[in-house]
């Protein structure tokens, strides 16, 4: 399961709606949404790359289990939405789903709400059993990608005057505070990842980005504010940046690590250089399957 992303320029109103439960966004916010879609190409690289995801852990998963499991992908804001997967697959006579969110950490507020639009859907259907798995930051391929591509760079992350920023989407302050892992599992994979880097904790530091736009605290620092502070104050002209939270090449990644921190940086003189992503490489693939394959056994 995923988030999705408008295909057109026009599903973004429906898109944005949906979001918000409904609730139709102002005119400014779809125009501000809009632009910063224009600003990476146009729209998002998100759906193709998602697809080319799931296609992958399927085939893996039909070599596995001799055609004995299926693979189907659910959006939760635009098509082929959850619900609408899930009826196709009673449709096709199955009786058990393992529903992942393809989240690498897993968070109440987010991971969940996957989850509980599965199982209201599954009403309807008392036949099936429904197993939710969740998160595969832990997974050794995924940390191995991190990790590999940070000792790539050891020539640069010796410098003194270069910090490495690990990030991860923010999240507002209340679900922490209920007692949601998400805020320890970011906290630990950029620990776990550097100590494969060998990364001295003088070396890198975390900060949070993408917070939604509510009046609320949500996670900080950002790293708007971090990386500000660390090429004012403590004289760094290099950031590099490791997107932890995210497996794919979207919105939070092409515009706001690419354009918006890139911006910041270079506008106090520094540089920034931002690890690759995940999306469908043979890292990403096997942490999924694995994750997978535990389930099922």
């Amino acid at each position: 399961m995923a988030f999705g992303t408008p295909d057109e320029a026009e599903d973004i109103l429906p898109y944005y709606t949906h979001i918000r439960r409904g609730h139709a966004p102002s005119p400014a916010l779809v125009a501000d949404l809009t632009k910063r879609y224009q600003a990476i190409g146009g729209l998002s690289p998100l759906r193709q790359i998602t697809l080319d995801q799931v296609r992958s852990v399927a085939d893996v998963l039909t070599d596995d289990y001799n055609g004995q499991v299926a693979v189907f992908l659910g959006l939760r804001h635009t098509h082929p939405f959850i619900e609408e997967v899930i009826e196709t697959i009673q449709e096709q006579g199955f009786d058990e789903i393992y529903g992942l969110p393809l989240a690498a950490q897993f968070s109440t507020f987010s991971s969940n709400d996957y989850h509980h639009t599965a199982e209201v859907a599954l009403e309807a259907y008392p036949q099936i059993t429904y197993h939710p798995v969740n998160g595969f930051w832990d997974e050794t391929d995924l940390l191995d990608f991190w990790a590999n591509q940070i000792r790539d760079l050891k020539a640069l992350t010796d410098l003194a005057t270069t910090k490495v920023i690990f990030s991860a989407h923010s999240l507002p302050m209340k679900t922490i505070a209920a007692g949601d892992p998400y805020l320890d599992e970011v906290k630990a994979n950029a620990t776990q990842i550097a100590k494969m880097a060998e990364l001295k904790a003088s070396q890198y530091t975390l900060g949070w980005q993408s917070a939604g736009r509510t009046s609320e605290p949500w996670i900080g620092p950002s790293f708007l504010d971090v990386a500000q502070d660390l090429i004012q104050q403590q004289h760094i002209t290099t950031i590099i940046s490791a997107p932890i939270g995210f497996i794919n090449n979207n919105l939070e990644i092409n515009y706001d690590v690419d354009i918006q921190l890139r911006q910041v940086i270079e506008k106090l003189g520094g540089v920034l250089q931002r690890l690759e992503m995940p999306n469908n490489s043979e890292a990403l693939t096997n942490a999924i399957v694995s994750k997978l394959e535990a389930a099922l056994a």
